[in-house]
């Protein structure tokens, strides 16, 4: 059997020798880890598959979305905060509301104990009338890889709170407008710039998302793009809360696409490009801005087409 080249841990991959170098030196000092423990107990495969496995899903129906929506943000929050977890999001997908949090090394069985616990609170006071657990399959491929993953997960974590802190208090804002400021500020992070990001939603708009009938929709797409091309100007008529979660969620995502940008785009493990991640991206993004999927089809065309 071959030696794998590489190890993949969390949010980076690195080369068996640095790896191998590492457990050596790990256990000279007398250091621990969950990733060095687990494969020297079991090998590499061993470790790929933890990583894979370590996530934990419920969904959950309600009669009360936005009142879940707070409850899982506070929540995650809280988690994050302790170390309980190191990544979270969530999508509208049946029953309700699908949560999905990947507990911090060494933390799995308390996690998933503390969210049984806290599911069944929710369904004692009535916020949760069904709960369904089962198991997330990270859509790598779609990102390019499990490194590319690591990275798309913590940007979910940061997007997932900050829609479920607007659909808690949305403040009169329209979920598309702030939809636009916040990916603004993903693609740039990606440097996708200039005729670039037509076919990022080119991209969007080949998932399924364009009409099926001839519609006339020119006034709104040309609003929509101008929209898109000035956003110092959309986010002068949004309300004042509405732009405070759009910065915040600027200045947490901007760190993160730097990191994704360098240790993956940039890198020789690439599988694709960042246009390609963007687009798949955007797709989960509206998902949890609950846009309907007629929105969703007039912003891909909108942005697709040429100026004019």
């Amino acid at each position: 059997m071959a030696v794998p080249a590489t190890v993949r841990l969390r949010d980076r991959t690195v080369p068996m020798r640095d790896f191998l170098a590492d457990c050596v030196s790990a256990l000279s000092d007398g250091r621990t880890s969950s990733e060095y423990t687990t494969f020297l107990t079991a090998g590499a495969a061993a470790l790929a598959a933890a990583e894979d496995s370590r996530w934990i899903q419920w969904g959950l129906a309600t009669p009360d979305l936005p009142e879940l929506h707070g409850a899982v943000a506070a929540l995650a929050r809280d988690w994050l905060w302790q170390q309980e977890i190191d990544d979270f999001f969530v999508m509208h997908k049946p029953p309700g509301l699908r949560v999905r949090f990947a507990p911090a090394p060494g933390h799995g069985g308390r996690v998933k104990s503390l969210l049984r616990r806290r599911i069944r609170h929710w369904q004692d006071t009535g916020l949760v009338t069904r709960a369904v657990p089962s198991v997330y399959e990270p859509e790598a491929h779609l990102f390019g890889g499990p490194a590319s993953m690591a990275w798309a997960h913590r940007l979910f974590t940061v997007d997932s709170l900050t829609w479920l802190d607007h659909h808690t208090r949305p403040a009169g804002c329209p979920s598309w407008a702030l939809s636009l400021l916040m990916l603004r500020g993903i693609f740039d992070g990606l440097r996708i710039a200039g005729w670039e990001d037509r076919d990022v939603w080119a991209r969007v708009r080949d998932t399924g998302r364009r009409q099926q009938k001839p519609v006339d929709t020119a006034e709104a797409a040309a609003g929509l793009r101008r929209w898109w091309n000035r956003p110092d100007e959309l986010a002068a008529t949004v309300a004042a809360p509405a732009r405070r979660l759009a910065e915040r969620h600027a200045e947490q995502a901007r760190p993160l696409l730097d990191r994704w940008w360098g240790d993956y785009f940039t890198s020789t493990e690439a599988q694709v490009g960042p246009r390609h991640a963007a687009a798949y991206y955007v797709v989960f993004h509206w998902n949890r801005a609950k846009l309907t999927f007629g929105r969703q089809v007039l912003l891909a065309e909108s942005l697709a087409a040429c100026d004019g």
